[in-house]
């Protein structure tokens, strides 16, 4: 097996010092014109690949950032995964990339895991880890949450407005005239989750237009519970759904289909997201745009502005949402 060219055999071949040669490598601006083409043209004649290891022990940085997934069955994952790591690109870093499966223990293992590799920042869209050790981990290593309403002050994040999300959706129903209106969603009792601000936002709009007696919250659980027959069976056509996500509106739909009922024209669904899941042609679903990009690359911006040595003050950005009506909703 051939031996790997170094630093040294460059050098050689370029007639120059090794420390210039490194200097080259890590783009530093004190080199010559002339010498950095003659370093440059030996790295091309000898096929030399940079130690990436070595690099960032010298740099403090691998030019890596991690990013934490919680499962692989929500659509809106995946895209977020996709925006991220083509922003990431287009800045010379690589994104390494975990899934916890909501499971709090490989969450945890996935974060030490992370920290191993020495990863620059590590992005966690809607954790389980507790706040104290969150701040903890904050105060190591640069972290982005994203799509949580709140962190602790170690920690930056980035999230859409739920709350005026989730009342411009119940607004649309009411609107397009569905006698009843109903939530169906998750409640996890997690600090910042966004369960939390979108179950707020459908029972302060529902008071605030005079339906306060009216509200419904409907809980999707793992076990025996069937939120969603309870709905069919309880309120059937003429009702409005407001759903947590387009993964839940989804399911809605397809059990509306089972009991005859048309989404639309007889049960109003919103969803959340507005991923590739509502954008299909056999869905067609109304849903919340929250500029998937746009918190891509303020995810990203957060990770790689700060500083492992100089703590600044908690960065919180907000992108505002965006009501996409399509035909699982319309009804005039």
């Amino acid at each position: 097996m051939a031996r790997a060219v170094t630093q040294s055999d460059v050098a050689r071949e370029a007639g120059v010092s090794r420390q210039l040669v490194s200097l080259v490598i890590q783009n530093d601006s004190r080199v010559s014109p002339a010498r950095r083409a003659a370093v440059l043209a030996a790295i091309e004649k000898l096929g030399y690949l940079p130690n990436a290891a070595a690099q960032s022990l010298a740099s403090q940085s691998t030019q890596n950032l991690g990013l934490i997934l919680p499962s692989l069955d929500n659509a809106f994952y995946g895209e977020f995964a996709e925006a991220f790591t083509k922003a990431a690109y287009v800045r010379g870093l690589t994104t390494l990339h975990m899934v916890s499966f909501r499971d709090p223990a490989l969450e945890r293992r996935a974060i030490e895991r992370m920290c191993e590799m020495r990863v620059d920042g590590i992005a966690l869209i809607s954790p389980l880890i507790e706040p104290d050790d969150l701040q903890t981990l904050g105060e190591q290593v640069r972290v982005c949450l994203v799509s949580n309403n709140d962190a602790p002050a170690s920690v930056d994040y980035v999230h859409t407005n739920d709350f005026r999300a989730i009342q411009m959706a119940t607004e649309h129903l009411i609107e397009q005239g569905y006698t009843d209106v109903v939530y169906l969603g998750y409640a996890r009792h997690i600090a910042g989750d966004t369960s939390y601000e979108r179950i707020r936002g459908y029972r302060e709009t529902m008071a605030k237009l005079g339906r306060e007696s009216e509200i419904a919250v409907f809980i999707m659980e793992d076990g025996d519970s069937d939120p969603i027959g309870e709905i069919i069976d309880e309120y059937g056509a003429n009702t409005g759904v407001v759903a947590y996500n387009d993964s839940v509106a989804s399911e809605l739909i397809f059990r509306l289909h089972q009991a005859d009922l048309m989404p639309g024209r007889d049960v109003g669904v919103t969803g959340f997201d507005n991923t590739a899941l509502a954008r299909t042609a056999t869905l067609n679903i109304t849903s919340i745009d929250h500029r998937l990009e746009d918190m891509a690359q303020a995810a990203l911006a957060q990770l790689t502005d700060r500083t492992r040595t100089v703590r600044r003050h908690q960065t919180r950005i907000e992108t505002e949402p965006i009501l996409i009506v399509r035909q699982s909703s319309c009804r005039l």
